[in-house]
């Protein structure tokens, strides 16, 4: 009865807390490495806004996931992203951006 957003969480930050304890955390990095994925973290911001924007737009969840989805592949491929993350990233933000049953469409 959990979501799986939840699963996704836990998962991320007990792969992140395993990172740090090996000692593989920022300041570990070269500093072309931390310009990376700095650049990765803007182009998730990127992605996370477009989504949103869009889905302000197409109120419907399926017809959001329909359309975005390989959106964010597509642009995942190109800049050198996951495009499997950015898949999971579009499905996350569509289920969240919608809070209450106000928000929703009748």
């Amino acid at each position: 009865s959990l979501p799986w957003s939840m699963f996704l969480l836990v998962g991320a930050a007990s792969r992140e807390q395993r990172a740090g304890s090996r000692g593989q955390g920022a300041e570990g990095r070269e500093p072309l490495a931390a310009n990376r994925s700095l650049l990765a973290a803007r182009l998730v911001v990127v992605l996370v806004v477009a989504t949103i924007v869009v889905h302000l737009g197409v109120a419907n969840m399926a017809a959001c996931l329909t359309l975005m989805v390989p959106i964010a592949v597509a642009f995942a491929r190109t800049v050198g992203l996951n495009p499997i993350a950015a898949g999971l990233i579009v499905g996350i933000v569509v289920d969240t951006v919608i809070l209450y049953p106000v928000q929703t469409a009748s």
